[in-house]
């Protein structure tokens, strides 16, 4: 049921009940300000999917929910938008282009980063097995829609970057 003439973009804020209040507003935001394609948000759970409808209902996004099809979703996608986890690795093993970010509280992100002294030169799955940036990576203050909607449209207005194999 695509359109083939529009590109079509993963949304992927998550299953947990903080990710989906903290990082699906910022998705949201992010495909407003990309504007006119297909919007697909595969959910693995159907244990919030009320929540998420009446919160895409009030963001004017044309947004279909997918359940239970996570690979298609991201198979048939141009590009997929998604917060840190396995679904950026799965992405890439889909050959699906992938922005990954991420918000954390800012007393967990500062607990982690100077009392537990976890310094990882990246955050996602890709980025660490290859040592190297394989994927966008845009954490806490660089989680913004206005940083995820520019990163996104370079990947969409880049044809070797659309057409590549990871």
């Amino acid at each position: 049921d695509l359109d083939p003439k529009k590109r079509t973009i993963a949304l992927c804020p998550g299953s947990r009940r903080q990710e989906l209040d903290k990082l699906l507003p910022i998705l949201l935001k992010t495909a407003e300000m990309l504007g006119d394609n297909q919007y697909l948000m595969p959910l693995s759970s159907s244990k919030y999917k009320e929540t998420v409808q009446k919160t895409i209902g009030t963001s004017g996004v044309n947004i279909r929910l997918i359940e239970g099809f996570n690979y298609d979703v991201l198979k048939y996608s141009d590009l997929a938008i998604s917060k840190s986890g396995t679904i950026i690795l799965e992405s890439v093993i889909l050959g699906t282009p992938v922005i990954m970010f991420y918000k954390l509280s800012k007393l967990t992100y500062y607990i982690a980063k100077y009392l537990l002294k976890v310094n990882l030169p990246y955050y996602s799955m890709p980025n660490l097995l290859a040592g190297k940036k394989v994927v966008t990576e845009l954490v806490m203050d660089d989680a913004t829609p206005e940083k995820l909607s520019i990163e996104a449209k370079k990947l969409l207005n880049d044809p070797a970057v659309m057409t590549k194999s990871y």
